[in-house]
């Protein structure tokens, strides 16, 4: 997907310094912070219903929520943190997951890719970027594990979306000319987003 992370963590942590003229300015600056980050989505943990029963929710419709309000209640980011110094710590967190990513690679070399510790990589990552920089009631953030996530689940289709759309933004669109990739599955999703972090090139 050619997301950068060697520079400053590529999400437009400045803008979240200012209050949004509107609410659709706002969802518009949140979904560009989930489609600008490496992650693919993951499936989270929730409750649902009056009786709290166990539910799946996307990891992209949680930090696309986070993000959101923490440019409504800009009064909920830490005081004493500069947008720089919050930029700095995001794009650590991306910068060594892609590091991470990349000596898993180099490690499984001429054998099968390891999906699962590919999946724990990016979940580990996700927990400590949206905990850090945007939770402000709770450090519990859970996922299913990766065979739990159906081939027809909507992490899959969120998966196609997002990653067909970073191609055609970066000039790399594959695929046929109806819509790009089509993973069948949440592994394939999962292993697309894992090799193309491990082989980016850092500019």
């Amino acid at each position: 997907m050619s997301v950068n992370v060697t520079a400053a963590a590529p999400d437009f942590h400045a803008e979240l310094n200012f209050a949004p003229r509107s609410q659709q300015e706002a969802r518009a600056l949140a979904s560009m912070v989930v489609a600008s980050l490496p992650f693919p989505p993951l499936p989270v943990m929730v409750l649902q219903g009056e009786d709290g029963e166990d539910g799946l929710a996307s990891s992209f419709d949680l930090l696309h929520t986070a993000v959101l309000n923490a440019q409504l209640n800009a009064q909920l980011m830490p005081a004493d943190r500069d947008a720089a110094e919050l930029a700095r710590s995001k794009a650590a967190v991306l910068q060594q997951l892609q590091r991470d990513m990349a000596a898993l690679h180099a490690s499984s070399f001429g054998a099968e890719f390891p999906d699962g510790q590919a999946y724990d990589l990016f979940c580990g990552a996700f927990r400590e970027y949206l905990l850090k920089h945007y939770a402000t009631s709770t450090h519990d953030l859970r996922f299913y594990p990766l065979h739990a996530v159906a081939a027809d689940s909507v992490l899959v289709q969120q998966g196609s979306s997002h990653w067909n759309a970073s191609r055609m933004l970066s000039g790399q669109a594959q695929g046929d000319a109806c819509g790009g990739a089509r993973f069948s599955g949440y592994r394939d999703v999962v292993r697309a987003y894992a090799l193309d972090l491990a082989t980016l090139e850092h500019e």
